[in-house]
């Protein structure tokens, strides 16, 4: 069903362009605090969209509109994890630095 939505989702590079500057807008203290936020609304977006299908309350206009948050939310968690990973690696390389000079 996640597949299908993420086809469906029309207007990607806009959204993925907009995703990415906005992950990249948060402050490098705050990237942690901001994943664990994004990752908890595509929890929600995905429990919302699982709860509406049983219901049988989905029409194709909030398959739409879930297929677009859904994507918006993964690039933006995509970006965030990068950007944290990347600064784990920074972390652990000064602390090798630190170790060898001793």
């Amino acid at each position: 069903m996640e597949d299908y939505l993420e086809s469906v989702c029309t207007n990607k590079e806009a959204i993925d362009k907009k995703a990415k500057e906005y992950a990249s807008s948060y402050q490098e203290q705050y990237v942690h605090q901001a994943l664990k936020h994004y990752e908890e609304e595509e929890a929600e977006i995905v429990d919302m969209l699982d709860q509406d299908f049983h219901r049988q309350l989905h029409t194709e206009e909030t398959v739409m509109e879930y297929a677009t948050a859904l994507y918006r939310v993964r690039r933006i968690v995509f970006y965030l994890r990068e950007r944290f990973n990347a600064l784990n690696r920074m972390d652990e390389l000064m602390n090798a630095f630190e170790e060898m000079s001793t």
